[in-house]
């Protein structure tokens, strides 16, 4: 058995708090699960020469990572760079005119809820801080629903 460590970053540090799933190189499930910590990183003690799959869970999206055989020798060391950044989302008027104290929601690509909200600044703005994927955003506003359509972020900004 060796120990194999998984290191997962996005550009804005390391990722911590997902899970990271085992795999087999076939694809099938493992049963094993690891919670990523402060520093982005998981442990898996595993045997020397079979061949491995990782797949973590941010944000409700899914980050697989290469197949990977397990060496001899020490720990096997993987990381990944889940990109990403700041998700600049803007509530406005159609007259371009920012709506300020409004709680806009970052949901899942699948319409999960993810628990991470914001409030308008004095721009109508809320920055979140993402890994690259997809989300959808929600403002309720006056008794409406605004938004819930998917924004793939890739370093862009999206208008509701």
């Amino acid at each position: 058995m060796e120990t194999v460590e998984v290191t997962l970053a996005s550009a804005n540090g390391p990722v911590a708090g997902c899970h990271v799933y085992l795999f087999s190189e076939s694809g099938s499930y493992l049963g094993a699960t690891q919670i990523l910590d402060e520093n982005g990183q998981v442990r898996f003690e595993l045997p020397v020469g079979v061949t491995y799959r990782f797949m973590a869970e941010v944000l409700g999206n899914e980050y697989w990572i290469d197949p990977v055989t397990v060496q001899n020798g020490g720990t096997n060391q993987i990381e990944y760079n889940a990109g990403g950044g700041f998700f600049t989302v803007t509530f406005q008027k159609e007259s371009f005119d920012p709506i300020t104290d409004v709680v806009l929601s970052l949901y899942g690509p699948n319409g999960t809820a993810l628990n991470y909200s914001g409030s308008t600044d004095a721009n109508g703005r809320v920055v979140f801080k993402v890994t690259k994927g997809n989300y959808l955003v929600r403002a309720d506003y006056l008794g409406y629903c605004f938004g819930q359509k998917q924004q793939s972020f890739h370093k862009i900004q999206a208008l509701i």
